[in-house]
């Protein structure tokens, strides 16, 4: 996980820059995607064969080394037969589990 610092402290609100909001989601979206990926039963190669993706890609994504576009999650969805909205809603969810607020 990454290491959160906070660039304000006023009262009791810690304010966060863009930029690791902006880690939190692809550590979060890093972790629902091995995690989905492996109940399915895929290896890296089988689901960038059918999402379309280099395995390097894939590679990068699950490790938060990459940002996730917005096709990326749709080919990744698909490929894993997932709900686009489920897809997402797994990773907000664990943003909020994890005590980040989710990226706009």
């Amino acid at each position: 996980m990454p290491v959160f610092r906070p660039i304000t402290k006023s009262s009791n609100r810690l304010k966060y820059t863009k930029e690791t909001i902006t880690n939190n989601f692809d550590q979060c979206f890093a972790q629902i995607l091995k995690a989905r990926r492996v109940e399915c039963g895929l290896s890296q190669a089988k689901l960038a064969e059918s999402a379309l993706m280099g395995v390097h890609h894939i590679s990068l994504l699950e490790r938060g080394l990459k940002e996730p576009s917005l096709e990326d999650a749709f080919q990744l969805a698909k490929a894993l037969e997932l709900d686009i909205g489920d897809f997402v809603t797994d990773v907000v969810s664990l943003q909020k589990k994890n005590g980040n607020r989710p990226s706009a």
